[in-house]
């Protein structure tokens, strides 16, 4: 946590089917992340951390695509007494254990909903704990 005051976590599940059949069953995908860095939010200074899973089947592309549109809504506009980070790192990465293919619209666009809640959740907690690290 090095200047964190707290750990930074969140977590989204849903149900996706494992196919287009309706027939075919469904499974739950769970989307995790845990964040650290929020007292290093100054000029020079900075590194934010950002470490997302997922157990969805989905491309390097695939994911690239769903990371970027959640980012741009959550931990891209985060910032503490106006200072912005420098040497960030957010990764995605997906096991494909629960066998839901992001290919599949309605999953894609159910993964997209829960990383975006909790790259959201954590851009609070950043800001939150980024705010008590300055006082």
């Amino acid at each position: 946590m090095t200047t964190d005051t707290r750990p930074k976590l969140a977590s989204a599940r849903f149900r996706a089917s494992l196919s287009e059949s309706s027939t075919a069953g469904s499974k739950e995908v769970t989307v995790l992340g845990i964040a650290k860095g929020a007292g290093m939010i100054h000029p020079q200074l900075a590194t934010l951390l950002v470490y997302l899973s997922t157990d969805v089947d989905a491309s390097p592309r695939e994911l690239q695509t769903l990371l970027r549109e959640a980012c741009d809504d959550s931990l891209n506009c985060i910032s503490i007494d106006g200072d912005t980070s420098t040497n960030d790192t957010v990764l995605l990465l997906a096991s494909g254990a629960s066998g839901a293919r992001v290919r599949d619209v309605r999953t894609r666009k159910k993964l997209s909903a829960a990383l975006t809640a909790v790259c959201q959740s954590l851009a609070e907690q950043i800001v939150s704990d980024g705010k008590a690290c300055s006082t």
